[in-house]
């Protein structure tokens, strides 16, 4: 996450601090149902590029794209397929989706946005009720109280030690602000006015950087990992060095050296000075 590259030190007892305070908490993350703890294989990204069907049937043939696939407890794995992209920190209805009143008013544009959001609704609504038909373990798993907050939060704390404290931070204040939701036990830990105040401003930038450097690689039109198409190269270096300029144009200047050197898309073998 370059954007969040400083120069200022962070104390790595800070991270162990929190992580001092998530041991405390993390028996209390897991569902008292036995079942939400089994062992799970499950497809890291079910998107439909990803399916293959049957020519002329919507019969399975094949689901490619493993390579991060991993074992971990259910309630971890629970969670909606790429092609529905559900926000697991509400539930689920079953409710027939529909299309806005004034849909046939709307111009050309709008009415693509919402016949999108339409076939969103409308796959999450299928496939939740697909689960429970299939896999009611899963759908029980995908009703756990805050599932969402209690993943992001242990997929946190076992991510190494990279001077970034920000995520961590506030997921534990999440948790412990839902706390009465979670456990019917005291919470042990606990948080100061002036720190979930800080932890929400922190996680609120650090969302805000997440969301320029995502669309920098729409941009670009690359992938998360930096890779693009053949085609695309050249268009996607020079966007980079534009865009590396741009950057370089708004920050201050005691920021120049440390903007123009941690640049995400730039070849590892680049050690160019920083433009006058």
């Amino acid at each position: 996450m370059f954007l969040l590259q400083t120069e200022e030190f962070v104390d790595p007892n800070t991270h162990l601090s929190l992580l001092s305070k998530y041991l405390t908490i993390a028996p209390h993350l897991v569902p008292q149902e036995q079942r939400l703890s089994a062992p799970t294989l499950r497809h890291p990204d079910l998107s439909l590029a990803n399916v293959f069907l049957v020519p002329n049937s919507t019969k399975i043939s094949s689901i490619i794209d493993w390579q991060d696939a991993a074992v971990l407890p259910l309630f971890m794995q629970a969670g909606y397929p790429a092609f529905c992209e559900h926000d697991t920190s509400r539930p689920q209805s079953l409710a027939k989706p529909v299309l806005p009143e004034n849909f046939d008013q709307m111009s050309s544009a709008d009415k693509q946005i919402a016949m999108a959001k339409f076939r969103l609704e409308e796959a999450n609504v299928y496939y939740t009720a697909a689960t429970g038909l299939g896999n009611p373990a899963h759908l029980r798993a995908l009703r756990l109280r805050h599932l969402g907050l209690r993943q992001y939060l242990i997929s946190q704390a076992g991510f190494p030690w990279d001077a970034d404290v920000i995520n961590l931070k506030a997921a534990l204040v999440g948790i412990w602000q839902q706390w009465e939701e979670i456990s019917s036990e005291p919470c042990p830990i606990s948080f100061s006015a002036e720190e979930q105040e800080k932890a929400s401003s922190e996680a609120s930038e650090w969302r805000e950087a997440a969301d320029i450097l995502s669309e920098m690689k729409s941009s670009l039109g690359i992938d998360d990992e930096g890779g693009t198409e053949p085609e695309n190269l050249e268009h996607a270096r020079e966007m980079s060095q534009e865009l590396r300029l741009s950057m370089l144009s708004r920050v201050e200047s005691h920021e120049r050296e440390l903007c123009w050197q941690m640049w995400p898309f730039k070849n590892s073998d680049d050690h160019s000075p920083v433009p006058p």
